[in-house]
C-alpha cells in the first residue's frame, strides 16, 4: 500500500507548479517510486511521456520553426529530453517530496520520471487544455529560447574543410522499449573519440558531434 502525500508536500509542489491537485491517491502514486513500494509510478510515467511529447508536438506545430519532418523530429526530441525534465522536476521541488530508497537509485533520473508522472496526473484529472497550458508554461524557457544547431552538418563541413575522416558507431542501446537510451561513439581522424547518449541514435550522434566541435573547432555554438 502506498503512502499518501502529506498536505505540506502537496502544497509545496502545487505552489511551484501553479496547479491544485484533485486526486490525492493518484498524486501519491506519482511520487512513490517502486524502490519503496508497488505503485502506478511507472504507468503514470509512461502516460506522461506520451502527453509531454504530444503537447510539445502541438507547440512546435504552432510555432512552425521547422522545414522538414527530420527537423520537426529533432526539435521534439530536443525539447523532451531528460535534462529538461530534470530541470523542471527540480523547479517543482519533486526531489523534496518523492518517496524512494536505495543506494543504487539515481535521484535526478527519478525526478525526471516523476515529472512525467505528475504530467500524467494533471492530464488524467483535468484534461488536455490544462496539461498543455502547464507544459508550455513550465517548459517555455527551453521551448522558446532553445537555439537549434545541426551539429552533424557542422562537423561534416569542418571535417571536409580539414580533410579528415570520421565515423559514428553505436555502442549500446538500453532502457525500456518506450524510452530507449542510445550510446554512440564518434571517432574523428587524428583526434580522441567522443561518447554521447541520446533518446535516439540520431540525437546521440548530434550530441557527440556537438561535444567534439566545442573542443576542437573554432565555431561559435
Amino acid at each position: 500500500m502506498i503512502k499518501k502525500i502529506e498536505q505540506d508536500k502537496k502544497k509545496l509542489i502545487e505552489q511551484h507548479i501553479g496547479y491544485n491537485f484533485k486526486n490525492i491517491e493518484m498524486l501519491s502514486h506519482a511520487i512513490s517510486h517502486p524502490s519503496v513500494s508497488p505503485s502506478k509510478f511507472e504507468l503514470l510515467e509512461f502516460i506522461g511521456d506520451r502527453v509531454l511529447n504530444l503537447a510539445i508536438s502541438q507547440f512546435l506545430w504552432k510555432k512552425q520553426t521547422f522545414k522538414t519532418e527530420r527537423e520537426y523530429a529533432d526539435q521534439l526530441a530536443l525539447y523532451s529530453n531528460k535534462k529538461a525534465l530534470i530541470n523542471v522536476g527540480y523547479s517543482w521541488k519533486l526531489n523534496e517530496v518523492i518517496f524512494w530508497q536505495g543506494m543504487k537509485v539515481n535521484l535526478p533520473t527519478i525526478v525526471a520520471d516523476a515529472c512525467e508522472a505528475i504530467i500524467a496526473v494533471i492530464f488524467l484529472e483535468s484534461g488536455w487544455s490544462t496539461v498543455y497550458e502547464v507544459i508550455v508554461r513550465e517548459f517555455s524557457q527551453k521551448l522558446q529560447k532553445q537555439k537549434f544547431i545541426d551539429s552533424k552538418s557542422l562537423l561534416q563541413t569542418w571535417a571536409h574543410k580539414n580533410s579528415l575522416l570520421f565515423e559514428y558507431k553505436l555502442l549500446d542501446k538500453s532502457g525500456p522499449a518506450h524510452k530507449p537510451i542510445f550510446c554512440v561513439k564518434l571517432q574523428v581522424e587524428n583526434h580522441k573519440f567522443e561518447i554521447a547518449k541520446g533518446t535516439s541514435k540520431q540525437n546521440a550522434e548530434k550530441e557527440a558531434a556537438l561535444q567534439f566541435l566545442k573542443k576542437h573547432a573554432s565555431i561559435k555554438i
